[in-house]
């Protein structure tokens, strides 16, 4: 019955290709989102940045882009593909119907609405990234488990909803980010020490998440030429390695003296919270990313007997420690992968982790965007009325719900949704030392 309608023979197809498959299923689900929802805000300033080159201008010259300069050459890139292969006369345009939008209490959103060809232009590249670090994340797992385990694996990040809204609505580059990561990890691992000094270089100067795990890179490099004592032969290529992709990172801006400006996006969310609850919620959050790179740091260098099994863990551990400092939804994506590489390799308990951070990012992400997804469908095409995508985010907005408006509930409801998922995370990792220190958590923990 199962081959005559046609179930058992898609079972056999999905198994026989089963990467293949699930990458088809998630570019097609990205595809279908990305010409109809789109959040106005980020890809604005993308398309300012673009004009901004198109100009002649470098990254920091003209103001308006406050991210480290990895990202600028990639929007660079991406201007390069978009003239050579789209005719575009402009990025996007002001509807001045949409002009209240920049009225609400949420200030996150803009009336110029870049066009649907430009915004397809930026939301493909990222869709290609979600595929490929799909692609190491299953090399990985199969390679420490087997077939099975790295199809969930693939699966998870795929359809991970806040991966697919990061890369497919939102259009925010934190996947390219995991991407970096996950190619510093597997050359490390692979003992190609220069190249994946210059790869942590990249992913740090992207996003400054990664750098939490210097030590822990540093530690399993020892820890795995311990015996052979090659160890500071293979750290000395890694640190040049990453020196030397630095510098040409930076030389442009050494060159025009905007070398501070291009640590901008560091220094001023470590220096944004103005209220004692955001400084201590901030700091604290720091001094937790600290002591977990020092501490997995530490717990790699003295890895002995399976280091291969231990980076995993430590680069897990380190990282999640960081995503204490900030709970914007896009920054956990950098971690997501190895968070699924441990629950599928080492403990399944980790799946109450990956629901609660993947669903209240989510949450936390399309509460604050909410109907402005519609704005560009609105402006260009005429499926959607302005004035109704202004009355729905008002009305988003007038609902109360315990003393807040609807917006501020849900946003707030998913932060907390994906901090609790981060505390358990960490909570398991030290497993062994909360249940010394307080057993009856200990046993409940066993239960999960």
């Amino acid at each position: 019955m199962e081959d005559h309608d046609g179930t058992g023979s898609l079972r056999s197809l999905f198994w026989a290709h089963p990467l293949l498959s699930l990458c088809i299923i998630a570019s097609a689900l990205r595809l279908l989102l990305a010409p109809f929802f789109t959040y106005d805000f980020d890809v604005y300033h993308w398309g300012i940045i673009l004009e901004n080159f198109q100009s002649g201008n470098g990254l920091y010259q003209v103001a308006g882009y406050y991210y480290t300069p990895v990202w600028g050459y990639i929007l660079g890139f991406i201007s390069v593909i978009q003239n050579m292969f789209l005719n575009m006369d402009a990025y996007g345009w002001k509807i001045t119907a949409l002009i209240p939008m920049e009225m609400l209490n949420c200030r996150y959103h803009i009336s110029v609405e870049t066009t649907i060809q430009f915004i397809m232009s930026m939301k493909v590249p990222l869709i290609i990234c979600d595929i490929v670090v799909a692609y190491l994340l299953f090399w990985i797992v199969k390679e420490r488990g087997d077939v099975r385990k790295a199809t969930y694996a693939a699966a998870l990040w795929l359809f991970c909803p806040t991966v697919v809204y990061m890369s497919g609505v939102q259009v925010q580059f934190d996947t390219i980010s995991a991407l970096f990561m996950l190619i510093t990890t597997i050359l490390v691992y692979r003992d190609r020490c220069f190249l994946a000094g210059m790869m942590f270089a990249v992913s740090v100067l992207l996003k400054f998440f990664p750098g939490f795990c210097i030590l822990v890179l540093i530690g399993y490099v020892y820890a795995k030429h311990r015996g052979d004592g090659r160890y500071l032969n293979r750290i000395m290529q890694s640190l040049l390695g990453a020196a030397i992709m630095a510098l040409v990172i930076i030389i442009p801006q050494i060159m025009d003296g905007t070398v501070y400006d291009s640590l901008s996006f560091v220094i001023g969310r470590m220096g944004s919270p103005t209220d004692l609850i955001s400084q201590l919620q901030s700091y604290t959050g720091i001094l937790i990313a600290l002591c977990g790179m020092v501490w997995f740091g530490m717990k790699m260098f003295r890895s002995r007997n399976d280091p291969d099994s231990d980076l995993f863990l430590c680069l897990f551990g380190a990282l999640a420690s960081s995503m204490l400092i900030s709970s914007t939804p896009q920054y956990m994506i950098v971690v997501m992968p190895l968070l699924i590489y441990h629950m599928v390799i080492c403990d399944r308990r980790f799946w109450i982790c990956w629901l609660l951070i993947s669903l209240g990012t989510f949450e936390a992400a399309i509460s604050i965007n909410n109907f402005s997804l519609l704005a560009s469908l609105s402006a260009y095409t005429g499926l959607v009325d302005p004035a109704t995508v202004i009355g729905l985010m008002q009305g988003m907005e007038s609902a109360i719900f315990l003393g807040m408006d609807l917006v501020v509930f849900l946003n707030s409801t998913g932060c907390y949704f994906c901090i609790i998922g981060f505390i358990l995370v960490l909570l398991l990792l030290f497993e062994e030392q909360v249940a010394k220190a307080f057993p009856p958590f200990g046993r409940w923990m066993k239960k999960l």
